[in-house]
């Protein structure tokens, strides 16, 4: 678990964020990909979007606000960022990747 300060509403507020399961992992790049073929061949797009949101979904679990898309829109840029840092180092996608 980390803890992460921010700022909602005008006050200063922490968000608790914790490191994923691998089922959880793939259940968030699996909602991010789409898969179609076309003329017999497969098509994969990634939407980056939906990932880091359904990554941060599943990630925080403390809040003072309700995790949801609606509301993880409404955070600053700059906690949006920090956050999606803090996680994504948290739950990296390589051992490489990841800093404790």
């Amino acid at each position: 678990m980390r803890e992460i300060k921010i700022n909602w509403k005008e006050k200063d507020e922490i968000i608790q964020i914790k490191e994923l399961s691998w089922g959880d992992m793939e259940d968030v790049t699996n909602l991010a990909t789409k898969i179609r073929t076309i003329a017999g061949t497969p098509e994969v797009n990634f939407d980056n979007k939906i990932y880091n949101l359904n990554l941060m979904i599943k990630s925080i679990t403390k809040a003072p606000f309700v995790v949801n898309s609606e509301n993880l829109r409404q955070l600053t840029n700059r906690d949006g960022k920090r956050i999606l840092k803090e996680i994504t180092e948290l739950n990296a996608l390589t051992e490489d990747e990841k800093k404790e």
